[in-house]
């Protein structure tokens, strides 16, 4: 019998630490060395490698949540374009995933403890030695985040946080988005070769000053943007004009193609992407409001020695919400993008039979 190929070739292979090593840390600390998860250790750190070696990436609060483990399976199946398999999670699960994102995102600016020791170390390895890890990624993000400044990949900007005694749910679940996008990019990024997924744009140098017009919303720069400058230029970019160049890096950070005669993402084909992945987390987040608001609400949230207690039913429909959002929108968003990535079908736009095959992929 002939070796699998294609597609059926990538759902088979195993998650490699050589080959997609944020996937394969974060699968093996929350799954752990699963046979379904076919995970493939190195010896070594990957040699030439943006990643730091980090078998623990995630704090043990978040690692250890029900949740976390659905959310790295649906990284994982859009990585290798496979099914996600039925997952239950009840209301408190998530209600604990959205209490405990807000409280690590706090604890990155605490210096306290050996917990938090050892998240400054990996931190310091973000910054000094430029390797990614996820405690640099997410401070990037929450940095910017609570800058007012977050912008993610398709180019939506969340407004900059309230925090006093009484949190907003707004503020709750902007940060579960952020924490949330972290994980996905962290793993994500790692999965570039088997499920490409550039953010795309447009480059002009004029007197010796290099623009970019990037295909988001608003042409807005996503903050994941200066995160691949950081770690794959060896030095951070100035603030104001850009004298250099971005470093590109193929499946994460390209220039948009004028067409489909090379593989690469399209204005047609981004438009497509765009489209199905709204349609999944727009399907996705309507239902689970309508399931959870039915049991009405009944105070706030509040900041308890330095932990969240979302007391609010009415913040926890919206943190249900946003994280089925964020997974449908992002799972769906990879396998479409990795299933065009080297299409050359000009009957793209508009085809309800495109759509069915990428649906299926």
């Amino acid at each position: 019998m002939a070796p699998p190929t294609g597609a059926l070739a990538a759902a088979q292979a195993p998650i490699s630490e050589t080959q997609e090593p944020g996937l394969f840390y974060l699968a093996d600390q929350v799954l752990g060395t699963q046979s379904e998860m076919n995970l493939q250790a190195a010896t070594a750190a990957p040699q030439g490698s943006i990643y730091a070696r980090d078998l623990d990436p995630l704090p043990k609060e978040i690692a250890e949540l029900p949740a976390t483990r659905v959310i790295v399976k649906a990284a994982a199946a859009s990585c290798k374009g496979t099914k996600l398999e039925e997952e239950s999670l009840s209301a408190s699960d998530l209600r604990e995933l959205g209490e405990n994102m807000i409280s690590a995102s706090m604890a990155l600016y605490q210096d306290t403890g050996p917990e938090e020791q050892t998240r400054l170390a990996k931190l310091q390895t973000f910054t000094a030695d430029r390797k990614l890890t996820w405690e640099g990624l997410a401070f990037a993000y929450f940095s910017a985040y609570y800058e007012g400044k977050f912008i993610d990949r398709t180019g939506g900007k969340l407004s900059k946080p309230s925090i006093g005694f009484k949190i907003p749910s707004e503020t709750i679940t902007s940060a579960l988005t952020v924490g949330l996008e972290a994980i996905y990019d962290y793993a994500l990024i790692s999965c570039r070769n088997r499920a490409p997924n550039p953010i795309v744009f447009k480059e002009e140098k004029e007197n010796g000053v290099y623009t970019y017009k990037f295909e988001t919303k608003d042409g807005l720069e996503p903050t994941l943007v200066e995160v691949i400058q950081h770690v794959a230029t060896g030095k951070d970019a100035p603030e104001g004009d850009r004298k250099e160049p971005l470093v590109r890096l193929e499946g994460v950070l390209e220039d948009l193609q004028k067409d489909d005669k090379t593989k690469g993402l399209t204005i047609k084909k981004l438009k497509f992407i765009r489209m199905v992945s709204g349609y999944a987390a727009d399907a996705g987040g309507t239902l689970s409001d309508l399931i959870v608001r039915s049991i009405g609400g009944l105070g706030g949230s509040f900041v308890i020695f330095g932990k969240i207690s979302i007391g609010d039913n009415d913040t926890l429909a919206k943190i249900i919400q946003t994280t089925v959002d964020v997974t449908a929108r992002r799972a769906t968003e990879t396998a479409v993008a990795s299933f065009l990535y080297s299409r050359k079908d000009p009957s793209l736009p508009g085809s309800q039979k495109w759509a069915s095959q990428v649906l299926q992929y």
